[in-house]
C-alpha cells in the first residue's frame, strides 16, 4: 500500500488503515499489531463484530438465522443482546490499545442487521445505553462511521447508525465519517448522497 500511495500520489491521495476487531480475549495481541503496523496508517476504525454466545464467541453480521440462534436466544431477547453489543462497544472505546489505537466507531448500530429478521425494537433501556454511548463518544473525543451498508440489507434498511442517532450525535458535535463498507468494487461510494443529504458539515 505504501509504495501504491507514493506511485499514484500525484494523481490521487490514497490513505492506508485497518478496521481493527475489538476481542477482549486478544488486546495484547491487538496493541502489538498496532504497534508494529499503526504508524503506516492515516486511518482507522474500531469494531464490534463478535459476542459471546452458544458455544463460544459468535458474529452478530454473519446470517440472520445464526445470529437469532446463537445470539438472541442466548441472551434472552433481543434487548439484552442489543444491550450487550453496546456494552461491548463502550468497553472498546475505554481499553487501552496504544498510541495508535483507532478514534473511529464502525457501524455502532451493526446490531441491527438483522432488525426485522429477529424484530429488533427500541426501548427505554436501549435509549439509555445508546445515549451513554454517545457521551462516552464524546468525551474520548471518538468520531462515528458514517455506514450506509445497511441500507442495502434486506432484513435492515437503514444506516449505521440509524437517523435518530445520528440527529442526536450531531446535536452533541459528535464528528461523522463516511463508510460504503464495500467489500467489492460495485459497492464503492455507494449511498454516498445519503450522508451529504444528512450531514452538512
Amino acid at each position: 500500500m505504501l509504495r501504491v500511495k507514493n506511485k499514484y500520489k500525484d494523481k490521487i491521495n490514497i490513505k492506508i488503515g485497518f478496521e481493527i476487531d475489538y476481542l477482549p480475549e486478544h488486546t495484547q495481541w491487538t496493541r502489538q499489531f498496532l504497534n508494529e503496523y499503526g504508524k503506516y496508517c492515516d486511518t482507522g476504525l474500531l469494531s464490534v463484530h463478535f459476542l459471546e454466545g452458544m458455544d463460544g464467541w459468535r458474529c452478530i453480521d454473519y446470517q440472520a438465522e445464526d445470529t437469532s440462534e446463537g445470539l438472541v436466544s442466548y441472551y434472552g431477547d433481543s434487548e439484552k443482546f442489543q444491550a450487550a453489543y453496546y456494552e461491548m462497544i463502550k468497553e472498546s472505546i475505554t481499553v487501552d490499545l496504544g498510541i495508535y489505537k483507532p478514534k473511529r466507531i464502525g457501524h455502532m448500530t451493526l446490531c441491527n442487521k438483522f432488525k426485522k429478521y429477529i424484530g429488533i425494537g427500541s426501548s427505554e433501556m436501549i435509549n439509555e445505553k445508546i445515549n451513554e454511548l454517545l457521551i462516552l463518544l464524546k468525551n474520548q473525543q471518538f468520531i462515528l462511521d458514517y455506514n450506509t451498508a445497511g441500507l442495502f440489507k434486506p432484513y435492515c434498511g437503514e444506516t449505521y447508525p440509524f437517523d435518530d442517532i445520528v440527529q442526536k450525535a450531531i446535536k452533541m458535535n459528535i464528528p461523522f465519517m463516511y463508510g460504503s463498507d464495500a467489500h467489492g468494487v460495485e459497492a464503492v461510494g455507494r449511498g454516498y448522497e445519503v450522508f451529504q443529504s444528512n450531514i452538512n458539515y
